[in-house]
């Protein structure tokens, strides 16, 4: 990485991936917000499932895909894991080279079929959970310049609705705390399935039986 990177970076998380295990490499804020949330919901449904930063995987924000693969490159040198999560190139602006860096720098390079995180989410998170959430922000006057209705309008209402709030607020960590709020049947499968090919990577490891050796096993070891 040049120094300028280094710089920027290093206190978004860079150095906390540089010592761990593995790196999940997302391009915007909201992501970087909102996937752990999913993540450790999974964890709490499942004891299978090893908790992400126990396994030594952090989340970084590369600011935008066309940091991702240097940033792949970078942690893939270091000998950690990497994946890669991001939108989808809708405007077929991704060079050739991009999308061959992308796909050699990281293990797992999922391209979602949505053109941002927030279509994502609208697709994905049940209309009611949204709507309940619009009105939440709604009651509580935190909706700023979004215009929320009194009334439920039509699903489609619904989901513009949300990605107006959701996008217009990336900073405010809403992303996140709609997936708080939601079920875990609830939470978008994108990520979820994403996730779960994470999770496959970091197993939890087989308990450790602490009791003694018995004696006869003591004796035979003699």
């Amino acid at each position: 990485l040049k120094d300028n990177d280094y710089k920027r970076f290093s206190r978004s998380g860079l150095s906390e991936c540089m010592l761990g295990r593995a790196a999940i490499v997302v391009e915007g804020v909201t992501e970087l917000h909102a996937m752990p949330v999913v993540a450790r919901r999974m964890e709490e449904s499942n004891p299978a499932f090893q908790p992400l930063d126990i396994a030594g995987v952090a989340f970084f924000d590369a600011d935008g895909e066309s940091n991702m693969p240097k940033f792949g490159k970078f942690f893939k040198t270091l000998g950690l894991r990497t994946f890669a999560f991001y939108d989808l190139d809708y405007k077929n602006k991704r060079k050739p080279e991009q999308a061959k860096a992308l796909a050699e720098n990281f293990e797992i390079n999922v391209e979602h079929a949505y053109k941002g995180f927030e279509d994502l989410i609208a697709a994905e998170v049940p209309v009611g959970r949204l709507w309940t959430f619009l009105s939440g922000l709604k009651a509580n006057d935190e909706s700023g310049n979004v215009v929320i209705p009194d009334h439920k309008p039509t699903d489609e209402a619904i989901k513009a609705l949300a990605k107006e709030a959701l996008g217009s607020n990336k900073g405010a960590g809403w992303a996140a705390r709609l997936f708080e709020e939601c079920e875990l049947h609830e939470l978008p499968q994108t990520v979820t399935e994403f996730l779960l090919d994470v999770f496959a990577l970091f197993p939890t490891p087989p308990a450790v039986d602490d009791e003694e050796d018995p004696p006869e096993a003591l004796a035979a070891a003699a």
